[in-house]
């Protein structure tokens, strides 16, 4: 039970990576930036002498350069409804749902056990940058695919 737990941070984090804008000029870069973010997370999250109030707001901290929250609350409410609410209203929708994606990673983070994450070869997929991820535990393996977008802002 604990490691489908840990398998949901990982699973919501293959949904961040789909939807992120960053630069993917060099597929060298993805890999080993996200191979570093994760071993960051998963050594941080094994440290019991670190609180877990500092914990989370490391972990925070790690993960917020990653992501565009922005763009992930927009794809997640569709086109169509987003261009029906207002700037105001996609401002406020934005921020919760930024608080609720960071709250629910953030409450996973004790369920870590032994869980081992590896981080594949990055390929190029169109306009995309491909990053197959394994997560391993007790003789099972699940696996995820980030996807990251070019950034245009870059």
């Amino acid at each position: 039970m604990r490691n489908n737990h840990f398998l949901t941070i990982f699973t919501l984090l293959a949904f961040i990576g789909f939807t992120q804008p960053l630069t993917a000029d060099d597929i060298t870069d993805i890999q080993v930036m996200m191979k570093k973010k994760i071993s960051e997370v998963t050594t941080l999250i094994q440290d019991k002498t670190v609180s877990k109030e500092a914990r989370e707001s490391r972990v925070e901290t790690m993960i917020n350069p990653i992501f565009d929250f922005g763009l992930m609350g927009r794809l997640s409410l569709g086109k169509t409804q987003w261009k029906k609410l207002t700037p105001e209203e996609r401002k406020r929708f934005s921020a919760l749902f930024e608080e609720r994606v960071k709250k629910s990673y953030i409450s996973k983070l004790d369920l870590y056990t032994d869980e081992v994450v590896v981080v594949g070869e990055a390929v190029q997929v169109k306009s995309r940058i491909h990053l197959p991820t394994h997560f391993i535990t007790k003789n099972k393996r699940r696996d995820i695919l980030y996807k990251f977008y070019k950034s245009k802002n870059r």
